[in-house]
């Protein structure tokens, strides 16, 4: 079975991780236009920049990086989180620090498990990084389980996008190979290729699809159909000038021509394949082809030959060795920088938790204040409501007692006059009686004189003016100050006068007021108007009684 020279871990990083890299770079270089915008730009300009640092600099990516979280925190959108997120996973993974790459990817894939209108392409990106952290540590079933995902997400869309799609047919391939699932990964290499070259015969990962179903028909024993299958994916490198994949290439050539026992054809593709990882710089394939030559040269019995290439192994493992040794370095940077910033975050969150409670704080005494307001201004407007309330009743209470004194006041009055025109009547029956008997006095005898001029004298007792005393004093009884209010403003009025204004107080009209007075009703006309002229109400449209009331 045909073996690799280089472990799974390189074979990822130099082989399959190199063709994601830029993978996952397409799938996240363009931007909807809605995102051009003035609150947004500064955060995309600084993410282009860690993007553009990513194969270079990885010191200033992870400074961009940081620098547009600022802006990801000030606006608060999922999708932008979920740019950032991947953008630290490919930084974190590039620098060789899987984990912390993976802790970022699970904080994207969080966010597009929760959040369901983010573009297509933000969702891929992230499953594609947790796929290639979980291939690269070797758990293929989580790995697999990503990239089916992406699988499903394809058939969703109405133009997939292929170059994404191939490195995720072939990263299943490898997964299949790996778990020694050969018929699996057979039928999902050949039927990609198939739908790739059908749909996009440009596509720049072909040759590799090609490379890795020739690995599968090595594993198989079926030489003849990796070779076979290796000659399309050199083909394929050759179009698109891939140098790393036609190098890839020919070092599994030469492997499989090893395998089958023909050194001769093994060594020529072994040289092919040598020369052009070193044109290429790929340590990993040129250390791999330097060892295998070395072995073959060996075993024809060409020292010379087998020991340049022992050397040359040497060589670039030493080279490899201080490649990684500056690679842990790189790490390691990364490392305190990533350590730096989740202090400076743990920081800011301390701050902002001292800050929100601080907040909460001040907002429970502001609120507990205007509840103590509330319910100070709610007792006092209970105790003004209760105090109106309380006044109210008592005007209303006012009211009654001194409408019940007008009533009973009224109803005197009348009981008053009633009686003024009961005397006044038997004073004048009284009166005539006596001038009867007076004159018919003669007709008696002596006796009868003597009888008759008692009855006379008893009856003569009853005085009209003690009547009209006795009616001013029971009048006054009743109207306490009306005389005292009247002389205030008249004081020039004479007796008749007042008891003529008492007389129209009690709403007495002209043949009442006659009546009680004996007086003709030209008399007593005569008597108002001098009564008006005296008071000032002279004006005829002026009620003699409303005037005399507020006295």
């Amino acid at each position: 079975m045909l073996v690799p020279r280089v472990g799974l871990s390189q074979l990822v990083v130099y082989t399959i991780i190199f063709m994601l890299s830029g993978v996952l770079s397409y799938a996240v270089a363009k931007k909807p236009d809605s995102h051009a915008s003035l609150i947004e730009g500064p955060y995309y300009a600084l993410l282009d920049s860690s993007r553009a640092f990513l194969n270079n600099d990885l010191r200033k990516s992870l400074y961009f990086a940081n620098q547009a979280r600022g802006y990801a925190d000030s606006l608060d959108q999922p999708d932008l989180f979920v740019k950032l997120y991947n953008q630290y996973g490919r930084i974190y993974f590039t620098g060789g620090l899987s984990d912390v790459s993976s802790e970022y990817y699970l904080k994207s894939y969080e966010i597009i498990k929760t959040a369901g209108d983010l573009p297509t392409s933000d969702r891929i990106s992230t499953l594609l990084g947790m796929g290639i952290n979980y291939l690269f540590i070797r758990n293929y079933d989580r790995a697999e389980d990503y990239f089916l995902q992406i699988q499903e997400l394809f058939e969703t869309l109405p133009e997939p996008d292929y170059k994404i799609l191939s490195a995720v047919i072939n990263n299943l391939g490898v997964i299949y190979r790996e778990r020694n699932d050969l018929v699996q990964a057979y039928n999902c290499l050949d039927q990609g290729i198939e739908k790739i070259r059908k749909f996009d015969p440009q596509n720049q990962n072909l040759g590799s699809l090609y490379n890795n179903l020739g690995l599968v028909y090595a594993q198989m024993k079926n030489y003849e159909a990796a070779l076979e299958t290796f000659a399309f994916g050199g083909e394929e490198a050759l179009r698109k000038d891939n140098i790393h994949v036609l190098a890839t290439n020919y070092s599994y050539i030469a492997e499989t021509y090893r395998e089958m026992g023909d050194a001769t054809l093994a060594i020529r593709y072994g040289r092919r394949g040598n020369q052009l990882a070193a044109k290429g710089e790929i340590l990993a394939i040129q250390h791999n082809s330097s060892e295998l030559l070395a072995d073959l040269y060996k075993e024809m019995r060409m020292p010379d030959s087998a020991l340049f290439f022992f050397e040359e192994k040497q060589r670039l493992f030493r080279k490899i060795n201080q490649s990684k040794a500056e690679q842990n370095l790189l790490t390691q940077s990364l490392k305190e920088m990533h350590s730096l910033e989740r202090e400076k975050l743990v920081a800011q969150s301390i701050n902002s938790n001292k800050k929100l409670i601080s907040f909460l704080l001040f907002s429970f005494l502001i609120l507990a204040a205007l509840i103590l307001f509330y319910v100070t201004i709610r007792r006092k407007y209970h105790r003004v409501r209760l105090e109106r309330k309380k006044l109210l009743l008592e005007s209303q209470q006012r009211e009654r007692e001194r409408e019940l004194l007008q009533a009973k006041l009224q109803e005197r009055s009348k009981q008053l006059t009633t009686q003024m025109l009961y005397e006044t009547k038997r004073q004048r029956i009284i009166k005539d009686t006596v001038d009867k008997l007076v004159g018919n006095r003669n007709e008696f005898s002596k006796q009868g004189k003597k009888i008759v001029s008692g009855v006379i004298g008893e009856l003569s007792q009853f005085d009209q003016d003690k009547i009209l005393s006795e009616f001013e004093v029971s009048f006054l009884d009743l109207h306490t100050d009306f005389y005292k209010n009247l002389l205030d403003s008249f004081p020039n009025l004479s007796p008749n006068e007042r008891r003529l204004c008492a007389f129209i107080r009690l709403n007495l009209n002209s043949s009442e007021i006659s009546a009680l007075t004996g007086q003709s009703k030209s008399t007593l006309n005569m008597a108002k108007t001098r009564l008006r002229k005296k008071l000032g109400v002279t004006h005829g449209n002026v009620d003699l009684y409303d005037f005399l009331s507020r006295f």
